[in-house]
This record gives C-alpha cells, sequence and structure tokens, in this order.
C-alpha cells in the first residue's frame, strides 16, 4: 500500500507556500524585513493511507464556495478525493448513511464510487478546497441522477 502523503504534502505546498518567504515581510524603506517568529503555523488535519495503481497521475486542488441553502448535484468520484472545509459548516450525505456535518478546520476522505453530495444547510456562505489523486485522464467526479 502505496501512501498519500506525498502527493498531498506536494499540494500543500502549493497552498502554503514556503515558510521562508512567510517569515519575511516589507519595511517601510521597500526593503525586506527579517522577522523573528512567522505567523504561520502548518496543522495536519487528515492523513489517509491510499493505493495508486502504476502510471502517471494528477493532483487537482479545488476551491469552491456554497451559498446557504445550496447543494452540489449526486455525484461520485472514481478517484480518492480529500475536503478542507474552510469557512462555515457542510453536510456531506452519502448514499445510504446518516449525513455528517463538517465544519471550519475540518477534512473528511470521500468514499470512492459512493452517491454523495455536499451541501450547505446554514445561513452563511461555506467554502472549501477539494484534493484529489487520479490518473491523469479520469474525470474528477461523474454526475448522478438525482437522488429519489
Amino acid at each position: 500500500m502505496r501512501s498519500a502523503l506525498a502527493p498531498v504534502a506536494a499540494a500543500s505546498v502549493l497552498m502554503f507556500g514556503s515558510l521562508g518567504a512567510v517569515a519575511q515581510s516589507t519595511g517601510p524603506t521597500g526593503q525586506l524585513a527579517e522577522i523573528e517568529k512567522p505567523a504561520s503555523t502548518i496543522e495536519e488535519v487528515l492523513a489517509h493511507n491510499v493505493e495508486i495503481p502504476g502510471g502517471e497521475h494528477k493532483i487537482r486542488v479545488v476551491r469552491g464556495t456554497f451559498d446557504p441553502n445550496t447543494a452540489a448535484g449526486w455525484h461520485t468520484h472514481p478517484s480518492p478525493v480529500y475536503v478542507y472545509v474552510q469557512e462555515g459548516a457542510l453536510t456531506m450525505e452519502v448514499e445510504g448513511k446518516e449525513p455528517n456535518e463538517l465544519k471550519a478546520g475540518e477534512a473528511t476522505a470521500e468514499p470512492l464510487d459512493a452517491r454523495m453530495r455536499v451541501s450547505n444547510r446554514g445561513d452563511v456562505p461555506a467554502e472549501l478546497v477539494v484534493f484529489q489523486i487520479s490518473p491523469t485522464d479520469a474525470a474528477f467526479l461523474e454526475q448522478s441522477a438525482q437522488k429519489n
């Protein structure tokens, strides 16, 4: 079994940049001024092992906003998907399971090939970041018929 931490770490670098860059700011003269202690932190919010078949893969990082009382259409994911809620709260509905609420700062791994959707049942917009590791020619998601 191969760990997904290396690809997810690579995606994290895209989001957070290097800590060295965070530890500098521009002073009043336009020169870079040293800062003794960076204000940034790194916190692992999800670690999930995944087996990836051979071949070239793509890492996708997707941002999304859900207005209050909206939902994504029912869909499946043929490749591993990881969701991090930045702001607000989202409800993950997976067919055959109880809905699961995710609040800002929480993350989850979405199940493979399960009919699901994400909704914002709250009064404020919710923002999320989605990470996916997939073969380069695979779709991000596959739309599914509406649930009856």
